[in-house]
């Protein structure tokens, strides 16, 4: 199921007109969605003037988008750094004045992130407000040790997680130039650390963010 007015994952790379090709190659009848639950009526009677002109079959009835809830504002900017302020300031009012938590805001943006948001970013840090780059976490988190670290915290949890395991061994043995003799002591080694770590958890000798707790299973040793 898909909805081809949403294209925010044309920003990934995804396909342009996938579904009408999936239509075409497996004869499956398209069907319109008449009703959005998520937003506010005033942000679905915005959505549906824009539906009207670009798929006027797909439009309902304004009598059923009742209400004013939901809020629109445009920014009118000079520049981009204008533009930066004036979304700083609306952010640190619904921060400090609407109680609104800073993990419930967000700010998009279509394309280029790293050369548009550059001035907003500066201007939150001048402002004191906190923000996360979600593009910079992404990234982080695609670096191969995030990823031997995080598959590692998840076999060693309460609950098996036999798709980490596999992740993991590949990437600290099988990736490795080893023998079969090698390979066979790598791996036993790994098996034992993941056990350990597992049960110093269990016992509650390594709490959540207990840094000296992994230092001193050997961790940063076996990482490195």
């Amino acid at each position: 199921m898909g909805d081809t007015k949403q294209k925010i994952m044309g920003w990934a790379g995804a396909f342009e007109g996938i579904f009408k090709d999936f239509a075409a190659d497996f004869s499956a009848t398209p069907l319109s969605l008449y009703q959005n639950f998520r937003s506010k009526p005033r942000l679905r009677r915005m959505q549906n003037a824009m539906v009207r002109t670009m798929d006027p079959a797909a439009a309902v009835d304004e009598n059923g988008l009742l209400g004013d809830e939901g809020t629109i504002r445009i920014i009118n900017a000079t520049d981009a750094a204008h533009e930066a302020e004036l979304l700083a300031a609306a952010v640190k009012s619904r921060i400090d004045n609407d109680g609104i938590a800073p993990p419930e805001i967000a700010i998009l943006v279509s394309r280029d992130q790293q050369y548009f948001c550059q001035r907003l970013r500066a201007v939150f840090q001048a402002h004191s407000i906190p923000f996360r780059d979600e593009d910079s976490v992404q990234d982080f988190a695609s670096e191969p040790v995030v990823k031997v670290i995080t598959d590692l915290i998840l076999v060693a949890g309460a609950t098996a997680n036999s798709d980490a395991y596999r992740r993991l061994i590949d990437a600290m043995v099988y990736s490795q130039a080893m023998d079969d003799e090698q390979e066979y002591r790598a791996r036993s080694r790994w098996t034992r650390f993941v056990a350990d770590t597992r049960n110093a958890i269990a016992r509650g000798a390594i709490a959540k963010g207990d840094r000296a707790g992994l230092q001193a299973i050997g961790i940063v040793s076996l990482m490195s």
